[in-house]
């Protein structure tokens, strides 16, 4: 028995010696490279292999340069970080010297004191006088009877904006202080119903008279309506 299971043995020994032999002589595999990696058939010489390898490394370069930035990660930048990017550089703000540039401004002169108008009308409530001024030089001051504390004249500058030759006046409440006065003379309005003009109905000149407006004598007020024109500043004060 011992000399059949020798003989087993030795069967299954020369069948593993033979298989073995047989995978030693066969040819390996070949596998498809990918499409990107040249084959050649039979193989090239040292250096035009070199030379291949060295274009295969640029196209490489070249695909790798057409990545976006930022996709690897720090296990990969050991031999292979790609090259980096150019970035354009930030515009600034500041313009470029001019060749000849224009001298700094200097500065502005001190601005003059305001002048006086050609010609313009003062009327002094305190003192209850008007005066026709050119310039800084008074032509004529006379006395006026301006508002009563009740009705007091509007104080400020203003201008002429109508000149009637006469018309009648009227104002007040009925059955209180109201009146109506006809043929006023020379009235010159300044601002709203607040005028200058000559008044028949009372000598008082001097103190308030009036519900506002500025009151002077027959003569005075053509005196004055004469020499002013639309537009002509009207300064009432205290």
């Amino acid at each position: 028995m011992l000399s059949g299971l020798a003989v087993l043995l030795g069967f299954i020994l020369l069948s593993l010696a033979a298989e073995s032999s047989a995978y030693a002589r066969a040819e390996p595999a070949t596998v498809a490279p990918p499409d990107s990696v040249p084959v050649f058939d039979p193989p090239l010489p040292a250096s035009e292999a070199d030379d291949s390898l060295q274009a295969l490394d640029e196209v490489n370069a070249d695909v790798i340069a057409l990545l976006p930035v930022g996709i690897w990660g720090d296990d990969n930048l050991a031999d292979d970080t790609p090259p980096a990017r150019a970035v354009a550089p930030i515009p600034t703000a500041t313009a470029p010297s001019p060749t000849n540039p224009s001298p700094a401004p200097s500065a502005p002169a001190k601005p003059l004191l305001p002048q006086p108008p050609a010609k313009w009308i003062d009327v002094n409530l305190s003192k209850q006088t008007i005066t026709a001024y050119v310039g800084t030089t008074p032509l004529k001051t006379v006395l006026v009877s301006t508002g009563v504390a009740q009705h007091p004249t509007i104080v400020g500058w203003y201008k002429i904006y109508a000149k009637v030759p006469s018309q009648r006046m009227t104002g007040g409440r009925r059955g209180v202080d109201y009146y109506s006065i006809p043929n006023v003379p020379n009235v010159m309005f300044f601002y709203g119903d607040y005028a200058i003009h000559g008044a028949y109905w009372h000598h008082n000149f001097g103190h308030p008279m009036s519900y506002g407006c500025v009151n002077l004598s027959l003569s005075d007020a053509a005196w004055f309506y004469a020499w002013a024109v639309v537009g002509t500043p009207v300064h009432t004060h205290l």
